[in-house]
Order: structure tokens, then C-alpha cells, then sequence
């Protein structure tokens, strides 16, 4: 079906399965909901279902939709844009102390900015506190045009860069990031922090969570840069040029993210 086609058929539409040749229904589901092509073995499956009535309600009940509704692909099609900050930590890891930092970090932006649109996302399995439809499935932390889409990527807290934690380490990852990136309050060890070093480099603001981090971070990058802090700050985010201003002692009350 050519796309101008399928342009003219609504979600709405959808809800009303007699409107439709059964095989093209189904096709419809998969194009619109799924946002994809059917797969044989699925098209065939439901081809022989005698309660197409049901279908709707299934294909937006699907784990592959919860996904696809949670993905910053639907950020084209909205009609209202704003900034978009991505925080990613270890927050999935099932440490508590982890688990809040992402909705600490919410927190205090909101307290500076209500304008900001602010998603989490953590490579590891568990559940943490957060906005349900702001959280990135994990897997798309490696998916780098997505990322690219954000205004700004918030990494930490926590010892992310004390031990390996993927895709952190990875060189390709590292070069392939264009979104502007602050690491915030992160703790490091002199060898990862090496294994890091292209996004160290390329941070817009650093901060560290010790003194043996500083040293660790510090190896890649001057502090004539301006960008670095011992204290990590509450939300202090930066001044609209692309930089990021280092914390002059206690919070700041300024948050502007980065112009692209």
C-alpha cells in the first residue's frame, strides 16, 4: 500500500474492524499501531482469528506497542516542541540509592524549568521511580540517531565510570554521540575513565562525586576548559552557548539547555 494511503487512515479508524477487508484490517494494525510491516507467521495468525473485533485492543495492549508509544520517535509528530533532556545512569541496577536518582534529578530540574521535556533511560533490568510514559526501554541506549534527537543527555549519577557500564565504554558509541552531554556528579576510576575518554572530551560539563574521581576525569580534559566542579551541584545545567558553567558554591537557580 503506498503511503499516501495509509496517511488516510486514522487510529480512530481502526476501532471499527467492518470498515475494513479482514487481511487489510490486520495489515492496517500492524502499519499504523506497530508502525511496521506484518510478519508472515503474525498475518497469518491472526487471518485465521474469528474475533477481529478483539484486535484493537490486543495490538495496543502489546509489549512491542508499550515500546513503540515509550520511543522518542513520536517526537516528529508532535505539535508542541520543547527541549528534551535524557537522563541515563544506573538507575535499573537494583540499588535504591540508584534507583532515585533519575526522579531526584526530575525534581530539581522542574524546580528550575517546567518547560523542559526530560526522559530516563538505564541499560540495566529493573524498575525505578519515574514517569512511566518518560522511560527509554533500555535497548534504545544504543540507538544513536535516537539519542541524537535530544537537546541534551544528562549522565549519572553514581560510579558509572568506576566500573565498566556499557555502552559507556565503547569507542564507536563515544564518537557516534552528537547530543550535547554533561556527566553530573559521576564517580570514576583512572582506567575506565581512560576506556571514556573521547566522552569525557567531549562533555559539555563535568562534575565529580569524590576527590580520586576529579583526579580520574581530570586526565582528559583542562580545567581552563571552565567546565569543571568538585561539588556536584543541584541543576546547575549551563548558559545557552553551548557551555556549561561551572558551580561557583551552593544551587544555582539557572537551567538553560544547550542551543543545537
Amino acid at each position: 500500500m503506498a503511503l499516501t494511503q495509509r496517511s488516510r487512515i486514522s487510529l480512530a479508524d481502526l476501532r471499527d474492524p467492518s470498515r475494513f477487508p479482514k487481511s487489510d484490517y490486520i495489515e492496517h494494525l500492524y502499519r499504523i499501531i506497530l508502525q511496521r510491516e506484518p510478519d508472515t507467521d503474525g498475518l497469518q495468525g491472526y487471518s485465521r482469528r474469528e474475533d477481529t473485533q478483539n484486535l484493537f485492543r490486543e495490538f495496543l495492549g502489546s509489549r512491542e506497542f508499550k515500546e513503540i508509544s515509550r520511543n522518542t520517535a513520536y517526537f516528529s509528530g508532535r505539535t508542541i516542541s520543547r527541549p528534551k533532556i535524557l537522563l541515563f545512569g544506573a538507575y535499573g541496577n537494583g540499588n535504591i540509592g540508584d534507583a532515585i536518582q533519575a526522579i531526584s534529578l526530575l525534581r530539581v530540574i522542574r524546580s528550575i524549568r517546567q518547560d523542559l521535556e526530560i526522559w530516563a533511560c538505564s541499560q540495566l533490568p529493573c524498575q525505578f521511580p519515574f514517569p512511566f510514559e518518560y522511560v527509554l526501554p533500555s535497548k534504545h541506549i544504543y540507538n544513536v540517531s535516537l539519542l541524537n534527537q535530544f537537546d541534551l543527555m544528562i549522565i549519572g549519577g553514581g560510579g558509572l565510570l568506576s566500573h565498566p557500564h556499557e555502552p559507556l565504554t565503547s569507542e564507536e558509541w563515544q564518537r557516534s554521540i552528537d547530543v550535547p552531554v554533561s556527566l553530573f556528579g559521576i564517580g570514576a576510576e583512572r582506567q575506565v575513565a581512560h576506556e571514556c575518554k573521547t566522552l569525557i572530551k567531549k562533555a559539555l560539563y563535568v562534575s565529580g562525586r569524590d576527590e580520586s574521581s576529579l583526579r580520574a576525569l581530570s586526565r582528559h580534559s583542562p580545567d581552563s576548559r571552565g567546565c569543571w566542579t568538585r561539588i556536584a551541584p543541584l541543576g546547575v545545567l549551563g548558559n545557552g552557548k553551548s557551555r556549561l558553567a561551572p558551580a561557583r558554591g551552593g544551587r544555582s537557580e539557572r537551567l538553560t539547555v544547550p542551543k543545537r
